[in-house]
């Protein structure tokens, strides 16, 4: 059912500030970099290799900071930079959103990003020990780099 963890989101308040700490300073390469408009985030994936396909991270900086119907810029407003969310991969989405529901998880279904033809899931953190979990198709996140 789930694969592999794809990446962790990291929520910046400036995102030129953030690649100097995790390009310049801690070494990580950048592959992909995109606008989500459904989500109204701009997003950097930086993985050690500089490479799609692994272990990666997705630093997340809101477009309009003072959107707070936007919970990416609320979660910066209330809470700060930090950790936002876990994405894992899964074969099929939908299968594996009707897998966990029937496991009792509450799952919240996302419209596609970029050009990923499948949509996500999310299971909300008061669900999961404060942690958001996004399930995502292999591919989703070799789409989102080609933006």
């Amino acid at each position: 059912m789930l694969n592999r963890i794809s990446h962790i989101g990291i929520v910046v308040n400036d995102m030129q500030a953030a690649l100097r700490i995790w390009r310049d300073k801690l070494g990580f390469k950048q592959f992909s970099e995109a606008c989500f408009d459904v989500e109204g985030i701009r997003s950097v994936f930086l993985s050690l290799s500089g490479n799609p396909g692994e272990m990666s991270i997705e630093l997340m900086e809101p477009v309009d900071k003072s959107d707070m119907d936007n919970p990416v810029a609320r979660r910066l407003a209330k809470v700060g930079e930090g950790f936002y969310h876990l994405a894992v991969v899964t074969d099929d989405v939908a299968t594996s959103g009707r897998a966990l529901e029937r496991r009792s998880l509450p799952i919240i279904e996302r419209p596609p990003v970029g050009a990923a033809a499948q949509g996500r899931w999310l299971i909300h953190p008061k669900a999961a020990n404060g942690i958001m979990v996004e399930g995502i198709e292999e591919w989703d996140i070799l789409e989102r780099g080609r933006r």
